[in-house]
């Protein structure tokens, strides 16, 4: 596991402790392309190894849940480290049935700034509420798990983190 995935997977431990009513968070995912019907589509995927994943698009299998993604890595190369910035989203899936409307303003504060292990922190950027899955093959306005009671959601940060060379 590298670096940036040990960060993710901490930062995705911590937010599932904070956050009372997610029922999973995943660590880092990937952009998947698929065949489905003859077409060409793009998911939010766990890689779990080589010949296996888990389809994070929004669907009835899926309970309360987030993932991250990374959009842009940039890499600055010091004397003694290396610094990355990565901006990230997270995104978020939920089923709304039982559950206060606190949720956008607890992931909110959850991301307004948080610093994580020694060497990482977390700037939050911007919130999407009106098309979370841009990213992939998820159709905002066909998808009925994008509806009500459904709710989904997106935190865009960037993410900051320095490594020694000589590791």
């Amino acid at each position: 596991m590298t670096h940036e995935e040990n960060i993710f997977n901490e930062i995705a431990l911590d937010l599932k402790s904070k956050i009372p009513w997610l029922d999973n968070c995943y660590g880092l995912t990937e952009k998947l392309d698929i065949k489905v019907n003859d077409k060409k589509e793009s998911i939010p995927a766990l890689i779990i190894n080589n010949n296996r994943h888990i389809d994070l698009s929004p669907n009835s299998s899926n309970k309360n849940y987030s993932f991250f993604a990374v959009t842009k890595r940039t890499v600055e190369s010091y004397s003694a480290i290396i610094k990355s910035i990565l901006e990230c989203s997270c995104v978020f899936w939920l089923d709304t049935t039982g559950l206060s409307n606190d949720f956008l303003t607890d992931a909110q504060k959850y991301f307004t700034f948080k610093k994580f292990l020694r060497l990482s922190s977390v700037t939050m950027k911007e919130i999407d509420n009106v098309t979370p899955f841009k990213d992939y093959s998820v159709k905002h306005e066909e998808n009925r798990y994008m509806m009500q009671p459904y709710k989904s959601f997106r935190i865009d940060f960037e993410l900051t983190y320095s490594t020694n060379k000589n590791c």
